[in-house]
């Protein structure tokens, strides 16, 4: 069974996301108006309007993130669905895909210039499709699927 990564693995993970251009943290500046945008955000603000910062948002959102990501990792990992060599995992790629296309999609939504192409935002959008598929491995078939070559 694979182990966890160690703290240096994800702090190499953590600066890898930091440098990707399809990744660019930008968004935190237009957090009201995404959250004008989000029917469960706006309901929290809205009911405590003078409690709730935008730094408690974003507390939320990554707990609600951390969360749901260590639950899935540590099922699939009992699972057996994994790699017992961390760099052939398919988990850290699936991240990092799943912010570029949540990035496009949250860029389309505040009317921000695109970091993607069109056609990218969606081919990151099929990893997601693969996992939920119950792929033996799901990197692997979606860089087949999206027609990638590391040559």
């Amino acid at each position: 069974m694979m182990a966890l990564l160690t703290k240096n693995q994800l702090l190499s993970f953590a600066e890898h996301l930091i440098n990707e251009s399809k990744i660019s943290g930008e968004l935190n500046e237009y957090l009201d108006t995404a959250i004008e945008k989000d029917q469960d955000l706006m309901r929290s603000r809205s009911e405590t309007p003078n409690t709730i910062t935008n730094d408690h948002i974003l507390g939320y959102l990554y707990s609600r993130w951390s969360f749901f990501y260590e639950v899935h990792n540590a099922m699939r990992i009992q699972l057996g669905d994994c790699s017992e060599n961390s760099d052939d995992d398919w988990v850290r790629p699936f991240i990092e895909s799943q912010l570029i296309w949540s990035e496009h999609e949250w860029r389309e939504k505040l009317g921000l210039p695109p970091l993607v192409d069109p056609l990218d935002a969606v081919q990151h959008s099929l990893f997601l499709n693969i996992v939920l598929s119950g792929s033996h491995n799901p990197y692997l078939e979606w860089k087949k699927t999206i027609g990638y070559d590391e040559s």
